[in-house]
């Protein structure tokens, strides 16, 4: 009984620790461009947004293109 006990607490402890890492923040700084727009292109994934931050200046115009990301060819996403 006291084995299991331990085993259990073990792996709630180690499974803590895989869910905690947050994933990581990708930055991106929207430049202008000469005609005065701010253009992001966004991929999106079953589970992520990459950039998953976007920074832009108040005030001037922003491009936002948002794609899907493509299927690998061996169908693991």
């Amino acid at each position: 009984m006291r084995t299991k006990m331990i085993m259990a607490l073990v792996l709630l402890a180690l499974s803590g620790v895989a869910f905690s890492e947050e994933p990581a923040k990708k930055v991106y700084k929207a430049a202008v461009d000469a005609d005065g727009i701010q253009r992001i292109t966004v991929i999106g994934g079953e589970f992520f947004f990459d950039p998953n931050f976007i920074i832009v200046k108040v005030n001037v115009p922003v491009e936002l293109s948002v794609k899907k990301e493509q299927e690998r060819l061996d169908g693991r996403g």
